[in-house]
């Protein structure tokens, strides 16, 4: 069944987890939120399930989150500390919404 306006489509994806990364750190596409490279550490690879789930466990410290689209990497979140900046705290649990976004129409 197609998804209608207003609906929200969650799908699988590997969600690529790397070192904390600014926009010095990558090879942007013109000025899009795609990347063809990203040149700090990959730290782990987790996949979503179907329903875009996914739960990993890290060490305290800064990390960025990408999704490959199209054989390309992609993130929409930034800020001035990095491109989809996630921080883990010891012994607490962070959450964290990855909306894939370059389709969507409002």
């Amino acid at each position: 069944m197609p998804v209608g306006r207003g609906e929200i489509c969650q799908v699988k994806r590997k969600v690529y987890v790397y070192e904390l990364t600014t926009f010095s750190d990558v090879e942007q596409i013109d000025y899009t939120s795609f990347f063809s490279a990203i040149n700090t550490k990959l730290v782990t690879i987790v996949e979503s399930d179907n329903e875009g789930f996914f739960q990993i466990e890290l060490e305290p410290g800064n990390y960025s989150l990408f999704v490959k689209e199209d054989g390309k990497f992609y993130s929409n979140l930034f800020d001035s500390n990095g491109i989809f900046p996630v921080y883990i705290e010891l012994d607490k649990v962070s959450e964290v919404r990855f909306d894939i976004t370059y389709k969507a129409t409002f």
